[in-house]
């Protein structure tokens, strides 16, 4: 296995903080030659011709298999980084298979083969076979597209995303999808869709009785589900790893400024939280045709769960994170955007579907974070890093010096009130990147 060390461990940058750590928690062992095996068996393929690399982050390594016959598949193995093993590789099959199977979007890929039980199996990994995406990337074709043809994706993406939100009113509770072969009887909740209980699928998590925001919820000396929400927000709509490394404290006081007392706005939901412009593709025919506008395929279902619909209507990520075109004013850029962002509540309108986006927090909470926020990213921004401390390899070096640099010009000119602020902490300690530097 000595010539696929490259496959199991991060090599698509580096960190200044904790790098050992990050390579362990991004580090996958697994038997290479089972896998091919896997790939050949469930794509009934003469044999396979080559394994390469094709993505990796920070809860999955993503492979591409070329097998005989012209034939291709992907594998997904998930990192340690990714959640329980079996429970984040089982509820993403369960997912894929139910929005497929169940509500007939062929734009979730096919899986072909799966494990959830790294001792079950050859491969001694998690893993997912399944088709390769069809179609081009929207990254690679949003600044070649037209208004008119953006205006067309929002529409189809709304008739796609409908269909799974349409499916889940009426439902029962919250919680992550799977077959209920693959969870504790005990720990599982009828999934009920159209208003029917669907015998293959469940969810495992809080009937929605448990999670409704009570009074009672929000007295003191309990541990509610007001405060799972609350994380569940942070979670959603910052950064995961900053919520824990600056240790924000999450309060039942600030709770109640994050659940709607709207019944409406809490009542179960399922979207793809993650519609960046990676996770959707076009159909190439139909763009060389005529320029048609077809979404053919949508990817990375893992994570993916039912909750409250205030967490999950939002913008889709491929109007929020747009980039402007090379040269592009910015005015127009904004205003391009702004014009999405409306048609895509219009368009929502036309559904009778009471999507709406909620932002749900306290003015002053808000205004706290965001300048934590700010100045957390022109930290990053000086260092040239990412918010884990990911930076690219050829950069490292220079990352570890301005890093240094900045850390101690920061901390000598603290002022007196600055310093009595943080309540004796030591503000070297608190470096969002310690990388190797000594207090």
């Amino acid at each position: 296995m000595a010539s696929y060390k490259d496959l199991f461990r991060y090599t698509s940058g580096r960190w200044l903080h904790d790098e050992q750590r990050q390579q362990a928690l991004h580090y996958r062992r697994f038997n290479v030659d089972a896998l091919k095996n896997v790939a050949v068996s469930s794509a009934r393929a003469g044999g396979i011709t080559g394994i390469r690399k094709l993505a990796e982050g920070r809860c999955n390594q993503v492979f591409h298999l070329q097998l005989t016959e012209g034939r291709q598949v992907i594998a997904r193995i998930p990192t340690p980084l990714s959640g329980p093993p079996h429970l984040v590789t089982a509820s993403e099959v369960a997912t894929m298979k139910f929005l497929r199977n169940r509500l007939g979007l062929t734009q979730v890929p096919r899986v072909l083969s799966w494990s959830s039980r790294s001792e079950d199996t050859p491969v001694g990994a998690q893993y997912i076979i399944m088709d390769v995406a069809d179609g081009v990337e929207l990254h690679s074709v949003w600044h070649q597209l037209t208004m008119k043809q953006r205006l067309r994706l929002v529409h189809k993406w709304i008739i796609f995303e409908s269909k799974v939100i349409q499916a889940f009113i009426g439902g029962s509770g919250y919680g992550s999808l799977y077959y209920r072969k693959d969870i504790p009887v005990e720990d599982a909740r009828d999934l009920s869709v159209d208003g029917q209980i669907d015998e293959e699928f469940g969810q495992m998590y809080h009937p929605i009785s448990s999670l409704s925001p009570t009074p009672n919820a929000l007295g003191p000396g309990s541990l509610p589900i007001s405060q799972l929400l609350t994380v569940a927000h942070l979670l959603l709509h910052g950064n995961p790893l900053r919520v824990f490394s600056y240790r924000r404290t999450i309060s039942v006081s600030v709770a109640k400024y994050f659940i709607p007392s709207d019944e409406r706005l809490v009542r179960p939901t399922l979207t793809l939280r993650d519609s960046n412009q990676g996770n959707i593709f076009l159909s190439r025919e139909a763009l060389e045709r005529d320029g048609t506008i077809e979404i053919s395929a949508v990817i990375d279902w893992q994570h993916t769960a039912v909750l409250p619909l205030y967490l999950t209507a939002l913008i889709p990520r491929f109007i929020e994170q747009a980039e402007p075109v090379p040269e592009q004013a910015e005015e127009e850029f904004l205003k391009e955007k702004a014009y999405l962002r409306k048609a895509y509540h219009a368009l929502y309108q036309e559904t009778e579907l009471d999507v709406v986006e909620v932002v749900a927090q306290a003015d002053e909470d808000e205004r706290t974070w965001m300048e934590m926020e700010d100045a957390v990213e022109g930290i990053e921004g000086v260092v040239g890093a990412e918010s884990d401390g990911w930076v690219r390899n050829e950069d490292y070096e220079r990352a570890v010096r301005a890093n240094e640099t900045l850390r101690r010009a920061r901390v000598e000119n603290l002022g007196k009130e600055e310093r009595q602020g943080l309540g004796g902490v030591n503000p070297a300690e608190i470096w969002p990147f310690q990388g190797e530097a000594k207090s």
